[in-house]
């Protein structure tokens, strides 16, 4: 049931980043809007950013939590390790 658990975790992360990152957008949304900018060009430029900087983060970011799941929680390797050769070989 360790693995039960571990997604449960998972799932709570990711509800978290989840809520943070749609709070950060409406604030930047707020940002531009209130200094006059129009509320259509203003959702435009951030979304586009911001597309573009998950098609990026968001795959790594994915692949990363895998692999620490699967390396340390596991297979039983030192997590410092495990990120240490990650972030080496990218």
């Amino acid at each position: 049931m360790q693995l039960s658990g571990n997604i449960s975790r998972e799932v709570i992360h990711l509800g978290g980043l989840w809520l943070t990152s749609n709070f950060i957008l409406y604030v930047l949304y707020l940002l531009p809007t209130a200094a006059g900018i129009r509320r259509n060009t203003g959702k435009t430029l951030l979304y586009s950013k911001f597309v573009k900087y998950l098609s990026i983060y968001s795959p790594a970011y994915v692949l990363n939590r895998i692999l620490l799941l699967l390396s340390v929680d596991n297979l039983g390797f030192p997590h410092q390790i495990v990120h240490e050769v990650m972030i080496t070989s990218a």
